[in-house]
């Protein structure tokens, strides 16, 4: 199973990375791995199965920026 980190309300990126406001951005993690952060300040890991609502919010919104992004390159190059 995958597992993302939040601090402070951020996701954590992976590959030391920082954090982020966009779950879409966040990294994924092993259970161990997750783990093994969860000691620390204000740190709380997730199963991305508890996440299912958001995730699809996400995709949701996403799905309409690419058919933005399409009509603009459709307009571009003819």
């Amino acid at each position: 199973m995958i597992y993302l980190i939040k601090r402070y309300g951020l996701w954590r990126r992976g590959e030391g990375l920082g954090y982020t406001r966009d779950i879409a951005a966040a990294g994924h993690f092993t259970k161990d791995e997750a783990e093994s952060v969860a000691g620390a300040e204000c740190v709380t890991i997730h199963p991305v199965s508890d996440l299912v609502e958001q995730l699809i919010a996400c995709r949701t919104r996403y799905y309409g920026h690419i058919a933005n992004i399409n009509t603009l390159l459709e307009s571009a190059y003819g």
